[in-house]
């Protein structure tokens, strides 16, 4: 399926709620028209907390089913923690592609474990490589990463002060944006035990074009010298194009309109939730579609997530394609040239 103008601006939406919620806790309730904002900004002062995420997008062409459950613990801007699982679902023309795997992310090492392999992978794979790589721990560490991809995890860029200043920036301008519009106030509800008041929130079109850019802007700030090159190449076209994308979005779909259940007694943001149905969507000047987009997101145990106990038996990307390949000297295959 071809991206839209449409998909481009909720795939921004999803991005920037969710960006927001990584990282002054009051005893009342916040009220009024700034309660998305207010609870985004209570989140990003939280230490740990779980999340269930769910992402349905159904056509007459295909659908899409994507799932994250994980929790996350910054308590140490150090070592900042997560671990979950995640599932994908794709099917179109009667075939069915899924993955499955779990995640782990403690001490700058991450672990990944690949439960279920789409077929279209096994079928290009050899049977021992995909008995190696099922239900088995990969490791991989920030040095790994940069010399199988040319990307560079030096300390600075997880500088604990730096992130704590980004965490700081970044809650002033969820604060200081009024994106969020409260259409109406529907009442208490009980979710998991706890007490919230769910609210119809509705997105300013004009706020939103004015949120992305200074978003942008900000996450340059505090990018490494290699990913402020790669801003510089790609910034000025996406800026530009973005307020048109925003536009034609509403203009097909009609703006966008969601619910948000926040916790009384702490203000904290607990569920985002999205429906929307779409009829003859353009995807070009010759052919529609029909989409069905289901979206929630769930928050739960505010401060009160374990620390992530890494897994006992893992293989290192070098010990993986060692006992693949029978290379003899990775680590030289590996390292970079002069």
């Amino acid at each position: 399926m071809k991206i839209t103008a449409v998909v481009l601006v909720i795939a921004l939406i999803g991005v920037a709620v969710t960006v927001g919620l990584l990282v002054n806790t009051d005893d009342e309730a916040v009220v009024g028209d700034r309660i998305v904002e207010e609870s985004l900004g209570n989140l990003l002062d939280l230490d740990s907390f779980n999340m269930k995420t769910s992402l349905e997008v159904l056509s007459d062409k295909g659908d899409i089913v994507l799932k994250i459950n994980g929790s996350l613990n910054k308590e140490d801007l150090k070592d900042i923690q997560t671990q979950g699982q995640v599932s994908l679902s794709i099917e179109a023309e009667g075939v069915k592609e899924e993955l499955g795997l779990e995640f782990q992310a403690k001490d700058k090492i991450f672990y990944v474990k690949l439960a279920t392999i789409p077929e279209m992978a096994s079928s290009l794979l050899d049977e021992p490589l995909i008995a190696s790589l099922k239900d088995k721990w990969i490791e991989f560490d920030f040095e790994t990463i940069k010399q199988l991809t040319g990307q560079s995890f030096e300390d600075s860029d997880i500088d604990s002060t730096q992130t704590k200043a980004f965490l700081t920036d970044l809650k002033e301008l969820f604060e200081g944006q009024a994106v969020f519009v409260v259409d109406e106030n529907l009442g208490n509800e009980t979710i998991d035990g706890d007490k919230t008041v769910h609210y119809k929130v509705s997105v300013d079109k004009e706020a939103l074009k004015k949120l992305i850019p200074a978003y942008i802007n900000l996450a340059k700030k505090y990018a490494s010298e290699e990913q402020q090159a790669l801003y510089e190449e790609n910034i000025d076209q996406v800026l530009q194009d973005l307020p048109v994308a925003i536009d034609e979005a509403w203009q097909k779909i009609g703006g966008i309109e969601f619910d948000v259940w926040v916790v009384k007694s702490s203000s904290y943001l607990k569920k985002i939730a999205y429906t929307r149905s779409i009829k003859d969507m353009p995807l070009d000047e010759t052919e529609t579609i029909d989409l069905d987009i289901a979206f929630t997101i769930e928050f739960s145990d505010f401060n009160d997530v374990s620390e992530v106990v890494i897994p006992s038996d893992t293989l290192t990307i070098e010990e993986l394609l060692m006992s693949q390949f029978n290379l003899q000297d990775l680590n030289s295959e590996l390292a970079p040239t002069e």
